[in-house]
């Protein structure tokens, strides 16, 4: 039978090895001292322990130290001192991870570094910058990242210790593109990276003891008894180029410099709201600021959030108020909230300008390239916005926005060995074909915005070899050869991309283009309106098809066929950027067809969407029937008798089948005298109720004026009490204010009220049988 010691060590042979323990110590011997040490350094997240210095007193000499640590590892000793330290790449690595989804929706790009030193001492600041990587970022699809403006955070953070406490605050948040407001999204930032290290206090985050906590937590991770701390208040910082080392030893002071006691003082002062910030409790912000302003006058950091809260519910002139008041010491650093509100006051001139000051005044190579970017945008001079983005595109080079605004931009003025470059930036930055083919095709695309087919084509032809079967790059090289005169190559390319096309919408704009170059310049008219037939009802592109189909069916002399294509055009019009569509149809059916009615339907249409369009509005005077011209008047002169309409007839119809002849007094006059005249008219009408003609004139200047429902008010009120011969008229008008009124409640959507309006028009039509 085997002995116990032999199964045990048959046992622990069969147990894997155990891995290294984290933490080792090591005896530090001396003149007439012992003491314990680390072994080896030891991480803890971004940080590196390299330095623990523990002294063992009370030790007789000479000492035998032949056991090594394992001989005193039971002994409490006495913390004398421990340094951490962080490369600047560690800690990037590590905000990188703990910031996803804190500014945007995706991982981002930060970036650390040392600020500038104090007036009266080192630096004690660090300066942090968290940029969208629009590669990365799920609000946008990769092809497209490289285009993007990223949104950018950037603040600073003081760091300050007192008698051992660890004490960072957050000042001086500022962004570009943010949509929010950058103190509370600073403040979000900084909570996220400090959650389990750093207790927050509005924009203070601190953390006691660091030195003994440290200790404390590795001494019995390596067996050894945890040490004894004194006053570990005796620190040293230093920030340079290449990281943060931070020591405590014995003794009691301060360290953090000028930057660190004003940052203080500001979280003291703003500790209320910041805490409100942080639990998302807005409500009463502003009054803590005001109030906060009125015990510290002019405080910048208390300016900067009220211009913050102001900006963010466009009280634009108050903002700039408190801005104003604010620098009258100095500038504040704040992104480009001031230059956006001195646009949406109405001073491009000032934003501008304001723009290109943050920008050379901003320490941030990323945030002061979105500045010029912004600048650029807001520049009169082309040449200036041009300069701008030079600037920007050496602060972003890793970026594509500031390549691609300077690419437009060269392309705009002219400079294309400039323009060239850029592109060639772009493309170096895309990374996978598909990313290449995309960059190429969009930069393809802006060559034929603006105007430069010619140049667009190698562009396109590269996007092609990278994607052969890539629709959209088909398509844009296509309309390229079309505007460069190879229409029939480009035919054929644009038949490609839309049998290729797996988007609805990707095939109806290669449709759509195919259709045009068919009729012009190729010339087949047939075929050209067939192809626009083929666009599907409900995309971006069927309004224009139809139009298209429309024009290219009225030249080839199909009548039936344009009047067709233009109703169609008139229920895919819904928002106001299509109404042009209507006013060249509504042309083309009174001046080619000949078709006054459809023309009158189809300008309605558009009245219906944009009221006051003058376009609309010209179009419906020259298209209203002269008096001479209309049917058959009844025994009063306003109203004009309809030929017997059938008894069952749509909305459309009735609504299309009454037109309302002004009177002489009504002829020419513009809206605003419209309606100065229905205001008399009610007024007459209120003296004396018997007055038919007062009735007749002011039915006639609510139908121009399109007031259906105080037209419909009106004529109900007199049906009741009016005599037969005089209801007979008096209804023919109501079913045509009825069945208008329903044909644009259905129109907008609002299909209960339609029926509604139905139901009183078919009662109406079953009470005069």
């Amino acid at each position: 039978m085997r002995s116990s010691r032999a199964k045990k060590a048959q046992k622990a042979a069969k147990k894997p090895p155990s891995a290294p323990a984290r933490v080792e110590l090591a005896l530090a011997l001396g003149a007439g001292r012992v003491g314990l040490t680390l072994g080896r350094q030891v991480g803890l997240g971004p940080l590196v322990v390299d330095e623990i210095d523990v002294a063992l007193p009370g030790l007789g000499f000479p000492l035998d130290v032949s056991g090594g640590v394992a001989k005193f590892r039971h002994r409490r000793g006495e913390l004398r001192r421990v340094r951490l330290a962080a490369t600047w790449r560690a800690l990037t690595d590590w905000c990188t991870v703990k910031l996803r989804d804190v500014v945007h929706q995706g991982t981002p790009r930060v970036r650390l570094s040392r600020a500038r030193a104090d007036a009266d001492g080192p630096a004690s600041k660090v300066t942090v910058e968290i940029a969208e990587d629009p590669r990365r970022s799920t609000k946008t699809h990769v092809h497209s990242g490289i285009w993007r403006t990223p949104a950018v955070l950037v603040f600073e953070v003081t760091v300050a210790s007192h008698d051992g406490d660890v004490r960072l605050t957050v000042t001086e948040a500022r962004g570009s593109g943010l949509g929010t407001p950058a103190t509370p999204l600073a403040l979000s930032a900084m909570r996220a990276l400090a959650q389990g290290w750093l207790a927050a206090e509005g924009a203070v985050f601190r953390a006691t003891d660091v030195a003994a906590a440290i200790a404390s937590s590795l001494f019995p991770e390596a067996g050894a008894r945890a040490p004894r701390a004194g006053v570990m208040g005796s620190v040293e910082l230093v920030l340079d180029d290449e990281g943060i080392l931070l020591s405590f030893s014995e003794g009691r002071g301060f360290v953090g410099g000028a930057n660190a006691v004003r940052a203080a003082e500001s979280a003291r002062l703003s500790r209320e709201v910041d805490e409100a910030a942080a639990s998302d409790e807005h409500v009463g912000d502003r009054a803590a600021l005001l109030d906060a302003l009125t015990v510290a006058p002019h405080h910048p950091e208390l300016a900067r959030r009220l211009v913050e809260v102001d900006a963010l519910a466009d009280h634009a002139e108050a903002a700039l108020a408190t801005l104003r008041e604010a620098e009258k010491g100095a500038p504040l650093r704040m992104g480009d909230v001031p230059a956006r509100l001195l646009e949406r006051a109405g001073d491009r001139a000032g934003a501008f300008a304001r723009a290109v000051r943050d920008a050379d005044r901003e320490p941030s190579a990323i945030l002061r390239a979105t500045l010029r970017e912004l600048a650029a945008r807001l520049a009169g001079d082309p040449w200036a916005a041009l300069r701008e983005l030079d600037e920007a595109t050496q602060d972003a080079r890793a970026y594509g926005f500031a390549h691609r605004a300077a690419l437009a931009q060269a392309i705009t003025v002219g400079r294309l060995d400039e323009a060239r470059a850029h592109a060639g930036m772009l493309e170096a930055l895309a990374e996978t074909h598909e990313e290449k083919s995309a960059c190429l095709r969009e930069i393809g695309e802006l060559y034929l915005a603006l105007g430069q087919p010619t140049q667009g084509i190698e562009p396109l032809e590269r996007a092609v070899r990278y994607t052969p079967d890539d629709p959209s790059s088909l398509g844009g090289l296509g309309l390229a050869l079309v505007r460069v005169g190879k229409a029939s190559r480009g035919a054929m390319l644009l038949e490609r991309a839309a049998a290729l096309s797996t988007s609805t919408e990707d095939r109806a704009r290669a449709t759509l283009a195919l259709a045009r170059c068919l009729a012009d310049p190729l010339g087949d008219l047939p075929a050209a309106a067939a192809r626009a037939r083929d666009v599907e009802a409900g995309t971006t592109a069927a309004p224009e098809a139809r139009l298209l189909e429309g024009r290219v069916r009225a030249l080839a002399s199909d009548l039936e066929g344009a009047r067709l294509a233009f109703a169609r055009l008139r229920e895919e019009v819904r928002t106001i950027e299509h109404v042009p569509l209507l006013v060249a149809a509504a042309a083309l059916e009174r001046d080619r067809l000949g078709d006054r009615g459809g023309a009158l339907r189809t300008v309605r249409r558009g009245l219906a969407i944009s009221p006051m369009d003058p376009a609309l509005l010209e179009l419906e005077r020259s298209l209203a029937p002269r008096p001479e011209t209309a049917g058959p008047a009844r025994d009063t002169p306003g109203l004009v008798e309809v030929a017997s309409a059938p008894e069952v007839a749509s909305a459309p119809e009735i609504a299309h089948a009454v037109v309302d002849a002004p009177p002489p007094s009504l002829e020419g006059l513009d809206e605003a005298e419209l309606s100065e005249r229905v205001e008399v008219l009610t007024a007459l009408l209120r003296a004396d109720p018997t007055r038919d003609d007062v009735v007749d004139e002011l039915v006639s200047a609510l139908t121009l004026l399109g007031r259906g429902l105080e037209l419909l008010a009106l004529l109900s009120a007199r049906l009741e009490d009016a005599p037969p011969d005089r209801r007979d008229a008096l209804a023919v008008h109501q079913r045509a204010v009825l069945a208008r009124l329903e044909a644009d409640a259905r129109d907008a959507g609002r299909n209960e009220e339609a029926s509604l309006y139905a139901m009183s028009r078919e009662a109406l039509d079953y009470g005069s049988r």
